[in-house]
């Protein structure tokens, strides 16, 4: 299959024993999720999550997993979730999506960092060439699938916005996302406020970001499959035709993680300040998102590193009055880039690799 037709497809299966053999474990593991929504104007504003063993009911008006002493541990964090399908497959589902590395990782031994809630997002979703809607009055404005850009950041921050308020974690979460899940979550690290609709600045961005297979630029995204039209076609239902804007919600050329993602832990009351990591885990067999992106993404977070061991030695250097001239410097964390196995959509299908990688930014946590 051409790669055009592939975009322009519901997301296919891989085939092969290796996945086969896993169906009855996923759906298995489905069974465990619970469906909640984090907002009431659309049917996708909603969560699937999986708490293994709450802690004790501390009272009556607090949930078993509203405990804040019990989820602000600094040995258990949250694992929060973001699906991919290009911001408008509908067939990729926030159940389909974790099930699959949940059960990878239920199997895992334990970590230092243990992951006390799993969580598996869904947002509102831009139209697809492939699913087309009756027009109005069918269906209801809160099931079509119509978003266009900031609609599907606004649904993630709103949806860790609900999620912090109700858990009380504060920033000790893990954020995983696959494809334009993983350009999400790295615009939760971005401003939380100059592209949303909303003033997210109460939202604490995570301890660590996991992106796998993921878009960090998208004009060179663009660019790079500039003989297959559905690349083009699924940024512009997206974004729009406007290549600044594209730009603008590009993580690799976002230049001020050290204002937006320094490990404070945003404006949250419950967040802790913590060493911030980031895994850029990519395949050499991903036949829709080329290495050059996550080489992209790894230079940008590199030069911010650069400028702070920069800005250090400056300080270093100058009389103690001169010091916070340089306020503004680098950003400062824990890169690490893995290497995966498998195609596109096989990285998360069959869960191992999305599992290990996981776990790789629980070790570095650790």
């Amino acid at each position: 299959m051409a790669t055009s037709d592939y975009l322009n497809q519901s997301t296919p299966s891989s085939s092969g024993p290796s996945l086969y053999a896993t169906i009855e474990s996923n759906a298995s593991t489905s069974n465990l999720l619970t469906h909640v929504q984090y907002a009431a104007d659309h049917v996708l504003q909603s969560y699937e999550v999986y708490i293994p063993s709450p802690p004790p009911q501390t009272s009556h008006t607090q949930s078993p997993t509203e405990n804040p002493e019990h989820n602000n541990s600094d040995s258990q964090v949250w694992l929060i979730c973001i699906h991919g399908g290009a911001w408008r497959d509908p067939t990729i589902t926030a159940t389909g999506f974790l099930a699959p590395t949940l059960s990878h990782l239920l199997s895992s031994p334990s970590q230092p960092i243990s992951i006390v809630g799993y969580i598996s997002l869904s947002y509102r979703l831009s139209p697809h060439p492939s699913h087309p809607q009756p027009p109005p009055p069918a269906p209801p404005p809160s099931s079509l699938r119509n978003a266009m850009h900031p609609d599907h950041i606004t649904d993630i921050l709103l949806a860790l916005r609900f999620l912090q308020r109700r858990y009380a974690f504060g920033n000790r979460y893990l954020l995983a996302g696959h494809s334009c899940g993983g350009t999400m979550a790295w615009q939760v690290a971005m401003s939380r406020t100059t592209w949303a609709r909303d003033d997210f600045e109460d939202v604490s961005p995570p301890l660590a970001i996991v992106s796998l297979c993921a878009i960090y630029d998208l004009p060179l995204l663009v660019s790079t499959y500039k003989d297959v039209r559905a690349y083009r076609e699924f940024v512009v239902a997206a974004f729009g035709e406007e290549e600044e804007a594209w730009e603008r919600v590009s993580p690799a050329r976002w230049r001020d993680y050290n204002l937006t993602w320094d490990g404070s832990g945003g404006g949250g009351s419950d967040s802790q300040r913590g060493e911030l990591v980031a895994v850029l885990a990519h395949s050499r067999a991903d036949e829709l998102v080329d290495w050059a992106q996550v080489e992209g993404m790894q230079r940008c977070l590199q030069m911010q590193q650069r400028r702070k061991r920069n800005r250090q030695e400056r300080e270093r250097e100058q009389e103690p009055e001169q010091e916070g001239k340089h306020a503004h410097g680098g950003w400062e964390g824990d890169i690490r880039v893995l290497e995966i196995e498998g195609t596109h959509e096989e990285v998360w299908q069959k869960g191992e690799e999305m599992a290990r990688a996981i776990r790789l930014a629980l070790e570095m946590l650790s």
